[in-house]
Formats: C-alpha cells, structure tokens, sequence
C-alpha cells in the first residue's frame, strides 16, 4: 500500500525440504516482489544451483533471487549458475566480505554479466578501498576465520546446534568454532562467555557497553580481550 516492493529472504533454504521451500514461498507469493534462497552455510554446487532454480522459479509468481555464502568456495560460482538459470534478483558483497568466508563478491558476478553502466575498470579500485576500510580480506574457506562468528543470534544458534551456522563440524576440519564480541553481538555472546557470573541486567549493560566500543573502535573483540577491558575498568565494582 505504500509503493515499496517487499523482497523476502528464506534463512537457510538450500537445506530445507524442497516441497516444503515450494509451499512456504507459493503462500507468500502475492505479498512480495521477489524470494531470495539464501545458501546460507554454503552447501551448493553449481549443478544443484542450476537444478533447484528451475525447479522453482516457474512454479512461482514472484521474482527469484540468490544470497550464497562461500563456506566451500563456490559462492560466485553458484551465483552465475543462478543467473544462467534464470534467478533475475542477485545479493551479495563488494569484495566477497561477510561472515565466515564471505559472500558472493559482486565485483566477480559484474565481471562475468553483462551489467547496465557499472565501469568495470574500476572495480579492483573499489574492492581495494572496501577492504581497507573493513580491516581485511574475506576469510578462505576452512581457515581458522572461517569459523569465528559474532552475531547475537548466530552464536544462540550454535550454542543450541553447532550445524546451524556451519556446514560440517569445525572438529571435522580441524578447527574450532570462536565466538567474538561487538556491535553485531547478543548477550548469548556474553552469557556463553561468564556462564552464571552475571544477571541477565548486568549481561544487558556489558552488551550495550562493548556494543558502542565497538562501532567507536570499529572492530572486534576476542574473550580475553573482554575480561581485560572488564577488568581495567572495574565491572565487578561498578555493577
């Protein structure tokens, strides 16, 4: 009613029931413009790309987009089978940056598309400056970043299922799921960390106040890191 066009990502679609998937966006349909499948642990091929697009994007009345992350290196590769295979809405990131190991790289996608009036020359320029300004370079698929998470609810999550946010076991790969702490952080993040240390009041304080540390720092923070701020700052006898 009020002119917007409403486009609705589906959390973890490549691992949900494709009848159910089917059912879900058919009876959201005439509410949106467009359903993005989101690959959000990265689990796709290209050929199973290509499959499940055109399994669906027929069967619907609505545009179909892709959201892939790179947790085994295909993002960009499963993106252009997307496209090849008819999905006409495309999200993903200037440099492939993102949780885990990234997002599809946009930059990349451009390159391989034919794409309105986007200089392509200057493409290596952008992603240079957006990964100097974010600090680094996406991470490479089973690194030890590949595992470090920091968002209040994807660390609930694991905490419940270590699979929620990881394709396969860290353990498997030889790594070890990290929790960090900042501005995208809930107070599972800190629970997690103080188990039964704090009230939930307190805990509530400690997210709000590294929160803002850390849109003023602009970065991070790792579990030793917090207990020495805590420490120097005198938590136990503020609070």
């Amino acid at each position: 009613s009020k002119g917007l066009n409403v486009i609705f990502a589906g959390e973890d679609s490549t691992r949900t029931e494709k009848k159910y998937l089917l059912k879900f966006i058919k009876s959201i349909e005439k509410y949106i413009f467009g359903f993005i499948i989101c690959d959000t642990v990265g689990i796709l091929t290209p050929s199973k790309t290509k499959k499940l697009v055109l399994e669906i994007k027929d069967k619907i009345d609505c545009k179909l987009g892709v959201h892939f992350h790179n947790d085994r290196g295909l993002a960009d590769k499963n993106t252009l089978a997307a496209i090849e295979s008819g999905a006409v809405i495309v999200s993903g990131t200037t440099g492939g940056i993102g949780e885990r190991a990234g997002n599809a790289d946009l930059c990349n996608i451009a390159l391989n598309c034919k794409v309105g009036d986007i200089d392509l020359e200057k493409l290596t320029a952008i992603k240079s400056l957006v990964y100097k300004l974010g600090g680094s370079k996406p991470a490479k698929p089973l690194s030890r970043r590949a595992f470090w998470h920091e968002s209040g609810i994807h660390v609930n999550a694991l905490l419940k299922d270590p699979l929620s946010y990881n394709a396969s076991l860290p353990e498997k790969n030889g790594r070890n799921n990290k929790f960090f702490f900042g501005k995208f952080s809930g107070i599972s993040n800190y629970r997690y960390l103080f188990k039964d240390k704090y009230s939930e009041k307190q805990l509530i304080k400690m997210r709000d106040f590294f929160k803002e540390l850390s849109y003023k720092n602009k970065k991070s923070y790792s579990a030793g890191e917090i207990r020495r701020i805590l420490l120097e700052k005198g938590f136990d006898r503020m609070h």
